[in-house]
């Protein structure tokens, strides 16, 4: 056990002051021993204790790593320059590796294994126990510095660093765009060298790094098959027995278990598990590459500042997926500061089988109204389904039970029973799995989007305009209207012109059939997300009106004509985009098992009107005395803000003049005036809203409270019933049109890009009029 760790600053820097002065004591004195070597005061001092290996090597328990030490050449290279911090297992670790690797002594060891072993245990730079449990991206922690106060910093970098790796690509070229993909080696015709920008990172538990992010020893246990005790610090898997060993250059702790070298999610899936193969969904990854040149690097090469020929070396991303498979720093690898913020920072991945990834194509990908195979989806979707699996963040037991999400923003609950590996890779936490992980776009109403190649035009039009999560809300119930590729072909309203297609950049453009001569020009993000946004309705569609009103994501309202299966946007739809000719807009569903809500086809674009309810009240009695009640002017309702909405009971001009509603004192009028707004409920004659007493704008004081009149309505299949307070009919509005269900709009007041109008009012016109306490 090592000891207790208090977390003082200052110890910690004055230990490593110490050692550093140690270590140009040592140096010193080791470049003049030859000269001086005569000259007694210039003799090494007694009270030295030895370099990093000799302390190893002078400790019975370790010399089986001593002896990897020797037959790597690492005895020479930790004793000559440098400062380190060594965890070596003790001789009980390295039998029982040996026994499980079927080596029959060190000697065994193939000496590349050998020395990935060596590098692996040990870390650059001295750090004493109390450096190694108090470190964060932000540098030392402070107890007194609320936004340092935790050691987060539970990983450290390591000597083992990978050889430059070259992949089999294949090389596209689409004008001046070069597209250099990795494939397998059958398929490839060229080659990329990556340059190996850093070494690995191994990580340390203690109690005060599982408390800052708040995982348990069973989170330590799942990946490192050991219980987790307190008060102990381990190194990967092994921990640390007895008090650290100091070094002239450093500092040693004896573990209690031999650490394989650690890999990351690439070289994880290359390696398999047993019987699990993972090379399916790493190929799958793969098509995401992307190169690009690194010319330093190249150019630091051996010879080339001589003119040699050297090789290009490349940087290989993933920059749609969730975190580069083969990057050791798990921060932005652009970054100035990632090998810092890499100490803090982990990656989590699941990977399915080569059998499970197969039967979920097979079964859902593939087949009859779905793709004809892998080859001919589109890259976003499997973009879609590799993010599934991936995390930003490590995923842990905590995390395997109580849910995490995923690079889509999906929550995700694994079930323990499909895991077929689980190991702590270098930059990321791996966990195979024999199930693969459905995007919930795949079962939601976006899913014909995703599974239907014949919607994948609207699937880019819905991409630019940013709503596709939207459609994964499970609290709402949608009703989603699609437009197949094939009308958009012959509408020619919209198409996809792409700049590249590897990074998804593309224009969506569209016949303007206003000009003079009718021409494909671009269609702007904000107006193809207008049009979007009027095509999601957040209600359900029931189908026992023969009118039905839809509110859609950005409060406007869809018009369904449950008669004729047909659609509107409360106007009449024409042909194309910007065309005159009047069409009719039909539908059809879609059926699925999608879990929050229904899809449909239709045949059309949808218009929405574009009248303000002021507009629309204009040259009516009735907006006369909304003016001489100060409720409106010339131009605007005077009682509305952003977010009213309102059903309106409009009473004709002989039914105002009945009651001779213009001699009223301007307070009483305003009074009888507001008994005909209901604030905040859109009623129409379709049967949604419930029976009940509804609030009107008229109001009034009763000591130091605020009444409202209110409405009794029986709203009705294809009516709307106003009643009066004893319950009997008062007037009954059909489904009339012209007369009932009027939608007005409005601009917002601060629109958005994309969401500039909302249903402002449902106008409602009635023989008479209203009166409080009938």
């Amino acid at each position: 056990m090592t000891r207790p760790v208090k977390y003082s600053l200052n110890s910690g820097v004055s230990s490593l002051l110490f050692i550093l002065f140690l270590l140009g004591v040592s140096g010193f004195l080791s470049s003049c021993k030859d000269k001086f070597d005569d000259i007694e005061k210039y003799q090494r001092p007694d009270w030295l204790v030895g370099k990093i290996y000799t302390q190893i090597a002078a400790n019975p328990e370790l010399s089986m790593f001593a002896q990897c030490m020797t037959e790597t050449g690492f005895d020479s290279l930790v004793n000559k320059t440098g400062t380190y911090t060594a965890f070596a297992p003790n001789n009980e670790a390295f039998e029982d590796y040996l026994i499980e690797n079927a080596f029959g002594s060190v000697e065994g060891i193939p000496f590349e294994e050998k020395e990935r072993l060596v590098k692996t245990h040990i870390l650059q730079m001295p750090w004493n126990p109390e450096q190694l449990q108090g470190l964060s991206s932000k540098g030392w922690i402070n107890l007194q510095d609320l936004s340092n106060n935790k050691p987060f910093g539970y990983k450290r970098q390591t000597l083992l660093k990978n050889e430059n790796r070259t992949y089999p690509v294949k090389i596209e070229r689409d004008g001046e765009l070069i597209y250099e993909t990795i494939v397998p080696e059958d398929k490839a015709d060229g080659r990329r060298t990556v340059y190996s920008n850093s070494r690995k990172y191994a990580p340390l538990y203690f109690d005060g790094f599982l408390s800052a992010a708040q995982l348990s020893g069973d989170d330590y246990a799942f990946y490192f098959d050991r219980n987790y005790e307190q008060g102990n610090l381990y190194f990967a898997g092994g921990k640390v027995v007895g008090d650290e060993i100091y070094a002239d250059n450093g500092f040693i702790y004896m573990i209690d278990k031999v650490i394989d070298p650690l890999l990351n999610a690439e070289e994880l899936m290359d390696a398999g598990n047993g019987s699990a193969f993972y090379t399916e969904f790493r190929d799958l990854l793969h098509l995401n590459s992307d190169f690009d040149k690194n010319e330093p690097a190249t150019m630091a090469q051996e010879g080339a500042e001589d003119g040699l020929e050297v090789e290009q070396l490349y940087d290989l991303k993933y920059p749609e997926l969730g975190f580069d498979i083969h990057q050791e720093w798990t921060y932005n690898p652009n970054s100035s500061n990632a090998s810092v913020l890499t100490i803090e920072y982990h990656h989590g991945i699941v990977v399915p089988t080569n059998a499970a990834f197969n039967e979920f194509v097979n079964t859902v990908l593939i087949g009859p109204g779905k793709w004809p195979n892998m080859q001919t989806m589109p890259a976003n979707i499997k973009k879609l389904l590799i993010n599934s699996h991936m995390s930003e963040l490590p995923i842990y037991l905590k995390d395997v039970n109580g849910g995490f999400f995923n690079t889509n923003g999906d929550f995700i609950s694994l079930d323990k029973s499909t895991i077929v590996q689980k190991t702590f890779g270098s930059n990321s936490t791996f966990i195979g799995v024999n199930k693969v992980i459905s995007p919930k776009a795949f079962s939601s109403v976006s899913a014909p989007l995703y599974l239907n190649p014949d919607f994948q035009i609207y699937l880019s039009a819905m991409e630019l305009s940013g709503l596709l999560p939207a459609l994964k809300q499970e609290e709402i119930s949608y009703s989603l209207f699609l437009i197949k590729d094939q009308t958009l072909y012959t509408d020619r309203s919209l198409d996809v012109r792409w700049q590249d297609w590897k990074k998804e950049r593309f224009d969506m453009i569209g016949e303007d059939l206003s000009l003079d001569v009718p021409r494909f020009v671009n269609r702007p993000r904000a107006e193809i997300s207008y049009y979007i946004y009027g095509q999601i309705a957040i209600e359900p569609l029931l189908g026992s009106s023969r009118l039905e009103f839809l509110e859609t994501l950005d409060g406007r309202h869809i018009v369904i004509n449950n008669h004729e299966n047909s659609i509107t946007g409360g106007e009449e739809s024409t042909f194309g985009y910007n065309g005159d000719s009047a069409i009719v807009v039909n539908f059809e569903e879609i059926v699925g098992d999608y879990y929050n809500g229904q899809v449909f086809e239709m045949d059309g674009w949808l218009r929405f009107p574009v009248r303000t309810l002021h507009s629309y009240l204009a040259g009516t009695k009735f907006l006369e005395l909304l003016q001489k009640a100060n409720m409106a002017d010339k131009y605007q309702m005077k009682f509305s803000n952003t977010t009213d909405r309102h059903t309106v009971f409009l009473p004709s001009d002989d039914a105002l003049e009945a009651v001779q509603a213009d001699t009223l004192p301007v307070d009483s009028l305003k009074s009888f005036l507001q008994l005909h707004f209901i604030r905040n409920d859109m009623i129409f004659t379709d049967g949604r809203k419930p029976d009940g007493l509804y609030n009107t704008m008229s109001k009034q004081k009763s000591g130091s409270s605020t009444q409202y009149y209110q409405l009794n309505l029986l709203p009705g299949i294809d009516e709307l019933n106003i009643l009066k307070g004893n319950g009997e009919l008062y007037y009954k509005i059909g489904e009339t049109p012209g007369v009932s269900n009027t939608i007005c709009t409005k601009l917002k007041d601060s629109p958005s890009d994309d969401a500039n109008y909302l249903t402002e009012a449902v106008v409602h016109k009635i023989d008479t009029v209203l009166v409080a306490n009938w």
